[in-house]
């Protein structure tokens, strides 16, 4: 995916498109472009339990993206084991 393309994406907020996205940059064919700071931003708790709850979850499963804050958002809470 080109360099402008890849902005284009960054700036949608969709799970589905969110782990498409962050699946094709793991596999080297996302070089440049991509701006995860959006993504990265719900990757908390609370997200777990929004409509990002898919990425929030995955994304950290994965190792995609990183829980925000101090801890690892998903072993925050008491209801989700991975």
């Amino acid at each position: 995916i080109k360099e402008e393309a890849a902005k284009k994406i960054s700036e949608i907020e969709d799970s589905v498109v969110a782990l498409v996205t962050l699946d094709l940059r793991d596999q080297g064919l996302i070089s440049s472009g991509l701006d995860l700071n959006r993504w990265e931003s719900l990757m908390t708790t609370d997200e777990l339990y929004s409509t990002n709850w898919l990425l929030a979850y995955e994304a950290k499963i994965k190792d995609w993206l990183p829980s925000q804050g101090k801890n690892d958002h998903i072993d925050e809470d008491a209801f989700l084991e991975h």
